[in-house]
């Protein structure tokens, strides 16, 4: 499923990433991401907000109630741990970064889905008005995540045409 793929791609970049992390903090809220991911992205946001850096090492801590619940529940929590663990090293942050504005945009527009039929279930003048409101507004779903640049102090990148 490329939509779990793309959710567990950012939350492995909020986890471990501590350049790109507080970018995708900014730009995506945890009422994003679906089921398991919410709860796992708003631990995450809350341990960025008080340590101003990932949880790294510390991501089984932050679900310490969960992994320690149900039977099935823990067994869920502990899978996508390991998943964003074993995908680390693996990970392509810029593709992740690039993929940011998708990810808002394919998740926002679920949320004005439910909306809209919920608003056009009601069946009244009302509940036309609203859809056609969250229709209108649904066009202006848009991000624009700021890359500020090359700083000289990131000598790697600052240098990195020498290897061309």
């Amino acid at each position: 499923m490329i939509l779990g793929s793309l959710a567990e791609n950012l939350l492995t970049v909020l986890a471990f990433d501590a350049e790109r992390a507080p970018i995708v903090r900014a730009v995506v809220g945890s009422a994003l991401f679906g089921g398991p991911h919410r709860l796992l992205a708003a631990r995450i946001y809350g341990y960025l907000d008080t340590f101003k850096k990932p949880p790294g090492e510390h991501l089984p801590d932050l679900l310490s109630d969960k992994l320690e619940g149900k039977a099935a529940e823990a067994g869920y929590y502990a899978e996508i741990i390991e998943s964003l663990h074993a995908s680390r090293e693996h990970i392509n942050p810029e593709y992740v970064m690039a993929s940011l504005e998708t990810f808002v945009k394919r998740q926002s527009m679920r949320s004005i889905a439910v909306d809209l039929q919920k608003a056009l279930q009601r069946d009244t003048e009302e509940g036309l008005e609203e859809a056609e409101r969250l229709i209108a507004g649904a066009n202006h779903v848009s991000l624009s995540v700021f890359d500020p640049g090359t700083r000289l102090s990131d000598k790697k990148r600052a240098l990195e045409f020498l290897d061309i």
